[in-house]
């Protein structure tokens, strides 16, 4: 189907339809055919596809063709059907209107895509709108209290803080038990306190005493 608005459906044996046929005995030189054709496009650029008859002065004006005529093909030519509403009486062509069922259709179909859309960029904007407004508000709070942070920045903080504490005591505790300490081994002892137990050596000692100053 063409983008073109003024586009509309026509079927290529229109000129063979039994009702044309009888219109084109009754009316020369194709004034018949031409006359259907003319009030097709015009009822195309219509609201509802229909067009009031008591405006068939300005149709002829407007077509060059004479009311007399746009009267007959409209009321004989059974391609028209004429109903009435608060407006007055109207003309519409149940072929025509079948011939833009199409057109309808996916005139409708691409509405109700148009209104979906909308709804989802409406919707995507309040969530846009919503996001924003979150994250302001945390911040917002943040000021008011530095305090106050995010979830995952405690989380972040309480981590650090905790390896840091862990790393301090560990190192304390490293030292704690490499600290050097006195060995009994190199304790410096007295040498009277070294044999003072052994009687033996005791005496021993005294006479090499006796010994030396004698």
């Amino acid at each position: 189907m063409s983008k073109n608005q003024d586009f509309f459906p026509h079927p290529s044996n229109l000129r063979n339809h039994p009702n044309m046929l009888r219109l084109n005995k009754e009316l020369p030189n194709a004034t018949g055919y031409g006359t259907v054709v003319w009030l097709f496009e015009k009822l195309r650029s219509e609201d509802g596809f229909k067009y009031l008859k008591k405006n068939i002065d300005l149709l002829a004006d407007e077509s060059r063709i004479s009311s007399a005529i746009l009267i007959l093909v409209i009321d004989y030519s059974g391609f028209f059907v004429t109903e009435q509403d608060d407006n007055g009486d109207f003309f519409f062509s149940p072929l025509f209107n079948t011939l833009m069922l199409p057109y309808n259709e996916r005139k409708k179909i691409k509405s109700q895509a148009g209104q979906i859309s909308a709804k989802k960029r409406e919707l995507e904007r309040l969530e846009q709108i919503k996001e924003l407004t979150d994250k302001l508000r945390d911040i917002d709070s943040t000021q008011q209290n530095p305090a106050l942070l995010t979830l995952s920045e405690a989380d972040s903080t309480q981590q650090i803080r905790e390896d840091i504490d862990h790393s301090s005591q560990y190192k304390k505790k490293f030292y704690k038990e490499k600290k050097p300490t006195k060995s009994s081994s190199f304790k410096k002892s007295k040498p009277d306190q070294i044999f003072e137990t052994d009687d033996a050596i005791i005496a021993i000692h005294k006479r090499l005493k006796t010994t030396v100053r004698g």
